[in-house]
């Protein structure tokens, strides 16, 4: 999928150079530079996400490869990963707090 996204960012950006020639040159007063140039921007632009977007996929997809083997890796392994030992560094004494309930008032 991403050889044929790059394939397409590369047609892109070489169809639009062709196609802003022909057009430039079909104008019967000489050479039509703002349509070349439209053209010519249009199909870079188009060139350039589709050449983003493959990009995006391939590390998208080197990225589930991993976690792929990760996973595979820790299921040949057997292994849960180790809990922590420490829960917290909390040194609040509760025993203030005994006997209290929400919503009534200590009058």
């Amino acid at each position: 999928m991403v050889k044929v996204l790059y394939g397409l960012a590369a047609l892109s950006i070489i169809v639009g150079i062709i196609s802003g020639f022909v057009l430039g040159n079909g104008v019967f007063d000489g050479f039509g530079w703002g349509l070349a140039i439209t053209r010519w921007i249009s199909g870079a632009i188009a060139g350039i996400v589709l050449f983003a977007i493959g990009m995006i996929l391939e590390n998208v997809e080197d990225t589930n490869e991993r976690v792929r083997n990760l996973e595979y890796e820790l299921l040949q392994k057997n292994v849960s990963p180790p809990l922590p030992t420490k829960l917290g560094n909390s040194k609040a004494n509760l025993s203030k707090l005994s006997g209290f309930q929400i919503g009534k008032s200590e009058d």
